[in-house]
């Protein structure tokens, strides 16, 4: 296990945490090299917390949580998803990372070697 860093199952409870990181994440990522209206406009119509919830419900997908050992709050988080892959997502065996500062690499392969 990585040191000071536990990995759990997200719940329905989970989900304003998720939407929160997703959010973060995009903006964090896009917002220099896009319209800022645009980036608003897209989290507004891919990150709210229903559509977060029905893909939390979906068997294909299992979302991780990853805390530090001095937060109750998750630090970032990883989809993984079985079967069909999102559109944008290409490739044979595809795996894409949602998380600040590229901790959700690290947490993808982390899982990947359990």
């Amino acid at each position: 296990m990585l040191e000071g860093l536990s990995i759990r199952i997200a719940q329905e409870r989970d989900v304003e945490a998720i939407a929160h990181l997703s959010m973060q994440t995009f903006r964090d990522t896009f917002t220099t090299s896009s319209n800022r209206a645009d980036v608003e406009a897209y989290l507004q119509s891919h990150f709210q917390l229903e559509q977060i919830s029905t893909e939390l419900a979906d068997s294909n997908n299992t979302f991780l949580l990853a805390y530090s050992e001095d937060s109750l709050e998750p630090k970032g988080y990883a989809k993984l998803r079985v079967g069909k892959t999102e559109s944008c997502v290409i490739g044979e065996n595809p795996i894409e990372g949602r998380e600040p500062k590229k901790r959700g690499i690290r947490l993808l392969r982390y899982r990947i070697r359990q």
